[in-house]
């Protein structure tokens, strides 16, 4: 059995500013694993200094309650490797707010990736994460 979805979307920088509007995972079949979303996103600032971005998403697979969040955050590059960050995440649907904070710490074959995000609204739930990233050529 095949089955297919497709993205789309469109991408735009002039100068500082960037923006996106993507639609993904476009079907003929219903994919349970893979719902139609849609993603909108605005950035401004520079990748080698800092930035600032929102993004804001929603599930369209079920039009009668889309599931829908939005998100806010910042990046500053403090040193040649090291980028502070911080953000603020809605989620529409279920009224919950997060922030997180986190730093990394970049070189030219990869980087390191700590982060911390806590809820703030409803029950206390806070999560750590860690990542490696590797950049091939």
């Amino acid at each position: 059995v095949a089955k297919w979805a497709e993205d789309i979307g469109i991408l735009s920088k002039p100068g500082a500013l960037s923006w996106a509007l993507v639609l993904q995972n476009i079907s003929f079949d219903k994919l349970p694993l893979f719902p139609l979303t849609g993603t909108a996103a605005v950035a401004w600032g520079s990748d080698a200094s800092w930035h600032l971005a929102f993004d804001y998403k929603v599930d369209l697979s079920d039009t009668s309650n889309l599931k829908q969040t939005g998100a806010l955050g910042a990046e500053l590059l403090v040193d040649d490797g090291i980028v502070l960050r911080g953000g603020l995440r809605r989620d529409f649907t279920a009224d919950i707010w997060w922030a997180s904070a986190g730093v990394a710490f970049l070189t030219s074959g990869g980087g390191l990736q700590l982060a911390w995000r806590r809820r703030l609204s409803g029950n206390f739930d806070q999560i750590f994460e860690g990542g490696i990233t590797l950049f091939l050529e």
